[in-house]
């Protein structure tokens, strides 16, 4: 049994009260709570108007989402940390409400079920809602990019040799060689089938976006030279229609071209380090990628 010198731990022993009014306390974590949900409730109304939709589309995710959300959270509290004191006194769920207690992870659930009914009660796919809170959600729990690596490299640090160390959410190029370079192993991330579905096209030279005018007669691959099935059977010409049609089959090949894209690039990175030329090949393909200013 491998034990850690120095386990983790997290010391929470500053005042709460951000400052007050009165008798009312207003609350560092409560503050963070509105400006999430405010932040993200902007950013969806945007994708509402932006796609088109009537108004009350994005007056009735605030509505669900926002009472989804918190919902879950204090139930989430109340019933993963302290089941049977809420259950005895289930009162208090309501009453001890100011006395702190909101989990994200029962927020999380609270959420998945708000939009499961924002969807039925708007008539729109579920797989729409989920695409289009990705960003604010991703923004409200984002680390970072300047710290990642020695975030990665202190949870690694902590870690026992004999585990794999796997990086959840990490779909930049250039945090993957950061999390890589620090002692990450292996990855996952809804970002290559999510970009994909919008349009977004990962390829060596930068990230484009294939529903853009100057592809809709362009009859040559996503990317030139790679051997994907998408790349080896379509056209840019046909993806960009596939996409501009809503048709499945477009979200379907270029996930499959982003997917290819990042398999290959672990795949490489692997290669570098067996051969003792990580740092070289790093820095190459992250100038590649990123000489045209391409995000991603």
């Amino acid at each position: 049994m491998i034990l850690l010198s120095q386990p983790l731990s997290i010391v929470w022993n500053f005042d709460p009260v951000l400052f007050s009014i009165g008798s009312l306390d207003i609350r560092y974590y409560g503050l963070m709570w509105a400006l999430a949900i405010l932040i993200g409730a902007k950013f969806f109304d945007n994708f509402v108007r932006r796609e088109g939709l009537p108004a009350k589309v994005s007056e009735s995710i605030f509505i669900y989402g926002t009472l989804a959300t918190i919902l879950g959270a204090r139930l989430g509290h109340c019933l993963f940390y302290d089941t049977m004191e809420y259950l005895s006194k289930p009162w208090t769920i309501i009453t001890g409400f100011r006395d702190g207690g909101m989990a994200s992870h029962g927020a999380a659930i609270g959420l998945l079920i708000g939009l499961w009914l924002f969807s039925r009660r708007n008539r729109l796919p579920y797989i729409w809602s989920l695409d289009r809170i990705m960003i604010p959600v991703g923004i409200g729990g984002a680390i970072e990019k300047r710290i990642i690596g020695d975030t990665c490299a202190w949870i690694c640090d902590a870690m026992p040799e004999s585990r794999p160390r796997h990086v959840l959410g990490i779909a930049s190029v250039d945090d993957i060689f950061a999390c890589v370079e620090n002692g990450g192993d292996t990855f996952d991330c809804v970002a290559p089938a999510r970009c994909g579905r919008n349009g977004a096209i990962f390829t060596r030279h930068g990230r484009y976006n294939i529903k853009r005018a100057q592809f809709k007669h362009d009859f040559g691959p996503l990317e030139e030279d790679c051997d994907c099935y998408t790349c080896t059977h379509y056209s840019r010409a046909y993806v960009d229609h596939a996409l501009r049609a809503r048709e499945f089959n477009g979200f379907t090949l270029a996930t499959i071209h982003n997917e290819h894209f990042f398999v290959k690039l672990l795949d490489d990175i692997r290669a570098s380090i067996d051969g003792g030329y990580f740092n070289e090949f790093r820095d190459e393909t992250l100038a590649k990628f990123y000489e045209n200013g391409s995000k991603g």
